[in-house]
């Protein structure tokens, strides 16, 4: 209950932060994207195909220097690739805090930014490097405490609102609010009006669109990047889920299907297709597609639960 109440918290934190910054656009006569205004079918919404990468598309949003001043538009020149972290295109030097995260200790690089921020307090590197820590270890509420400093210490910072936007989109789970998704929107927006080519934004913002009843924007969305990037599979299992919920079962199935001649450890693509099959009332060809996921990702908690839907053979 009191971790509970410390995240409401710091998410009114960082919903005040966010009034404050559209109440200094307005003024300065800036135009704001409106989340609200945005509006879409009401169709139910599913958790995100987004999950084997998670931690890769977190290891890239760290900044390998402490001059963010100077590299605040970086972001253009940094791998947009959802899978595997290329750290050679990192602009200026990787720091001994990112290659120990790559390495998966953790300790060490957790040792670097709390000495990197003892010597230098308004460090938003090294904040920034101990929040995606944080991240990583599960430590939510952490996490989101760190991030909110840097913003409210540098409100433009694009690498926090990416942490801050993907954390309410994909790690809230059931407890997530509206609110918190169409607040995650504010920062997707804003971080792809400086940067059009930001994938990870762009499949961010996809999904808040599929998790508020906007599955027409969500397909939309993810058509036009799949288009743009048709070696991505975890696009294309968001959009295949996404024509799911949209009752386009071809579609879906099609996709998925050419997902896993590309892809064969793509979970997701096996899961989508066990959700087609049970639509059609297939049940085994469901069950051994569900399997084939769970082989894949056999702690996954989406896909043990969907086991609920089958009598057990």
């Amino acid at each position: 209950m009191k971790k509970n109440k410390l995240l409401f918290i710091l998410i009114l934190l960082l919903i005040a932060n966010l009034v404050v910054m559209l109440t200094r656009q307005t003024k300065e006569n800036t135009p704001v994207n409106n989340a609200l205004e945005k509006k879409g079918p009401p169709r139910s919404l599913s958790n995100h195909a987004k999950r084997k990468e998670q931690k890769d598309t977190i290891l890239k949003k760290i900044s390998p220097t402490d001059d963010e001043d100077d590299n605040l538009d970086d972001d253009k020149n940094r791998p947009q690739d959802m899978g595997d972290v290329e750290t050679s295109n990192f602009p200026g030097t990787k720091d001994v805090g990112m290659s120990s995260i790559e390495s998966g200790d953790l300790a060490s690089a957790e040792a670097y930014y709390t000495d990197l921020l003892q010597n230098q307090p308004n460090s938003e590197a090294a904040k920034l490097g101990l929040g995606i820590i944080d991240r990583l270890k599960g430590k939510s509420n952490d996490a989101l405490l760190k991030f909110n400093e840097i913003l409210l210490q540098d409100p433009n910072n694009a690498d926090a609102k990416f942490n801050v936007a993907e954390m309410l989109t994909f790690e809230r789970g059931t407890e997530g609010t509206t609110a918190e998704k169409l607040f995650a929107e504010q920062y997707y927006n804003e971080i792809i009006s400086n940067d059009h080519t930001n994938i990870d934004a762009q499949n961010g913002l996809a999904t808040v669109y599929l998790k508020t009843n906007r599955v027409d924007k969500a397909i939309e969305t993810w058509e036009e990047m799949a288009k743009k990037n048709p070696d991505k599979s975890v696009i294309q299992s968001n959009l295949a889920e996404a024509y799911i919920e949209s009752k386009h079962f071809d579609k879906a199935l099609q996709i998925s299907q050419d997902v896993i001649e590309k892809d064969p450890e793509n979970s997701d693509a096996y899961f989508n297709i066990s959700k087609i099959a049970l639509s059609n009332g297939e049940q085994d060809k469901a069950y051994g597609w569900l399997q084939k996921a769970l082989s894949i990702e056999p702690d996954n908690t989406e896909y043990k639960n969907y086991l609920n839907n089958f009598k057990k053979p």
